[in-house]
């Protein structure tokens, strides 16, 4: 049969709309504009019937792209990596909304941005349904992968059980299989609003990876802000040579799945590990960190790590978290700061956190720890305009140790100003050796200002305490500055040796401060030692730098086992003194 020919004009329109798709969605052609993603349609005018059919199209763009993934029409089962696009920019950005739909697949990541700049991945399931124990991720960002977002995303990973640091649910870090290849893999990254998850009893090692290069002074700023991150093995957050972090906002928690916990390879919330690098300005704020492991665990938990060990920077803030570490069979942490030798021409600040530790001794392990806040700043040039801890509220339980603040400032001779220990609340009790807040200052330029604080040991979350060692409220060497308007109360121990305040090697002034010994409490009872033991508060007074004002009063908080620790006795009324430099007295 003769076909019949069409109009030389029809024809002529059909080879211009041919001509106008492979403009539009060629992989020869720039894109623009909007487009779509559905499977359920043919690749042709706007749509794309696969991400990697989008892909093969996208190699540059003239203006900003939105490919939108039609609602209802995943999953999708692919494994794409995404290039460097030509004329990406701040401007022309490439956005995938993935309108709540799942990409899937099973190999070592779903999702690769591989040099890929200005990505914006938004509102996409990417599920990883590779199964095992090897080094596996949803989303994998490398080769100066740089301004890319990651955003209301929910990353899963149903079949993993790893104990490798290689697997996590994102992975900024230039190898595929190790978290050790140091290098440039992005920066200027946002992590925001995500929920990154497994299944009960299962996960990756690591929820978000980042490892930078190990030399230089390149700074890699990355955002983590207001994610859940849940069902990992041993850190919720890992920056290996990071810099410039603001990790703000994050609930980083493995709630229910302690049977992937086991083992005693230590916990971390946050571990930011900085080690001569230059760390830029790095906030860790407003996170909720808590159940990190289960009760059979017997490694340390850390809530937040942060180890800048002969590194430089500008400033260093940890305030307003919540950690909250149950169960911590292996010991505790609630802020670990390690600052050796390092330089910063700033502020470190560890304020308004909220730390939790029970660190209570069961099954085999025998001795336990905890300590609130752990600060060390040691040996020489630790230059630092400011150091503040202050209006912190720390519970702590331990079977053995306890450290509400610790600081430890050695041969710190670049301070600034005098660092500051105020407004903060100590309540603790363990069996063995307790101290509500501990300063050494040995060859330090600054003193050490200590005003405010509350410190009551008497056993909190344990009443079976025998307390065989000894507490110290107020435990300073080599201090220097005042030490004034603090509140110091022991009670209710069972044996050992207290002490209010001991102090040895210092210049500093004491003035105001309320020390109370229980009557009724067994042991040695010492109200200070000042290079002698003081053990009546006649004696106290009667030393010279005590300034023969402080007070003798039981606080009568009002239910310190509940956290309540607000003192009700009309006698410590106004019997402080107006600290100006102190704007609020908690």
């Amino acid at each position: 049969m003769k076909m019949k020919l069409l109009p030389k004009k029809i024809m002529t329109r059909i080879t211009a709309l041919g001509f106008a798709f492979v403009m539009s969605i060629g992989a020869s052609f720039a894109l623009s504009g909007n487009y779509t993603i559905d499977k359920g349609t043919a690749t042709g005018g706007t749509n794309f019937a696969s991400f990697a059919d989008f892909n093969s199209a996208l190699t540059s763009v003239t203006g900003p792209v939105t490919v939108t993934v039609k609602a209802g029409s995943g999953p999708y089962t692919e494994t794409i990596t995404f290039n460097a696009v030509s004329g990406a920019s701040s401007t022309n950005t490439i956005t995938i909304d993935g309108n709540g739909e799942i990409l899937q697949g099973g190999g070592y990541f779903v999702i690769r941005l591989n040099g890929a700049d200005y990505f914006t991945l938004d509102d996409l399931h990417v599920r990883n349904t590779r199964t095992g124990s090897s080094y596996q991720r949803c989303i994998w960002m490398n080769t100066s992968a740089d301004y890319n977002t990651v955003k209301n995303c929910e990353l899963s990973m149903p079949n993993t059980y790893s104990t490798d640091l290689a697997s996590c649910y994102i992975g900024i870090t230039q190898s595929n299989s190790s978290a050790y290849s140091y290098g440039d893999p992005g920066q200027n990254i946002v992590i925001e609003n995500n929920y990154m998850h497994s299944a009960l009893r299962r996960g990756p090692a690591c929820g978000v990876l980042i490892v930078n290069e190990s030399s230089g002074s390149t700074i890699h700023k990355v955002a983590i802000l207001d994610n859940e991150i849940k069902e990992f093995y041993s850190y919720g957050i890992y920056g290996n040579y990071a810099n410039e972090a603001n990790i703000v906002g994050n609930e980083i928690h493995n709630t229910g799945s302690y049977g992937h916990q086991s083992g005693t390879r230590n916990k971390y919330g946050i571990y930011h590990y900085a080690y001569r690098k230059n760390i830029g300005n790095s906030k860790i704020n407003d996170n909720y960190i808590h159940n990190l492991d289960s009760s059979s665990y017997t490694g340390s938990h850390y809530g937040i790590y942060m180890y800048a060990y002969y590194s430089s920077g500008s400033n260093i803030e940890m305030s307003n978290n919540n950690v909250t570490l149950t169960s911590a069979q292996g010991g505790g942490y609630g802020i670990y700061a390690y600052g050796y030798q390092s330089t910063f021409t700033g502020y470190f600040r560890a304020n308004d956190n909220y730390i939790e530790i029970e660190a209570q001794s069961t099954g085999s392990t025998t001795y336990t720890y905890a300590y609130g806040i752990y600060n060390f700043a040691t040996y020489y040039n630790y230059y630092v305009d400011e150091i503040s801890i202050d209006r912190n509220e720390l519970h702590l339980s331990s079977s053995y140790y306890i450290f509400g603040i610790y600081n430890y400032a050695y041969y710190c001779t670049g301070q600034q100003v005098n660092p500051s220990i105020t407004n903060n609340i100590v309540n603790a009790g363990a069996d063995g050796y307790v101290y509500g807040i501990y300063v050494y200052g040995y060859n330090s330029n600054r003193n050490m200002d200590m005003y405010n604080n509350t410190v009551n040991i008497e056993g909190w979350k344990n009443g079976s305490f025998t307390y065989k060692y000894q507490a110290y409220g107020l435990y300073i060497y080599y201090g220097r500055g005042l030490v004034e308007n603090n509140i110091v109360n022991i009670s209710k121990r069972k044996g050992g040796t207290s002490y209010c305040i001991y102090r040895n090697y210092g210049s500093e002034r004491y003035s105001k401060n309320n020390l109370w010994l229980d009557a009724t409490m067994q042991g040695t009872k010492y109200y200070g030692y000042t290079g002698t033991n003081q053990q009546t508060f006649a004696n106290w007074t009667g030393w010279a730098n005590s300034g023969a004002t402080s007070t003798n009063h039981e606080p009568l908080f009002v239910n310190p086992g509940s956290k309540i620790l607000i003192p009700t006795n009309p006698n410590l009324v106004n019997a402080g003194k107006v600290i100006t430099s102190v704007t609020d007295d908690v």
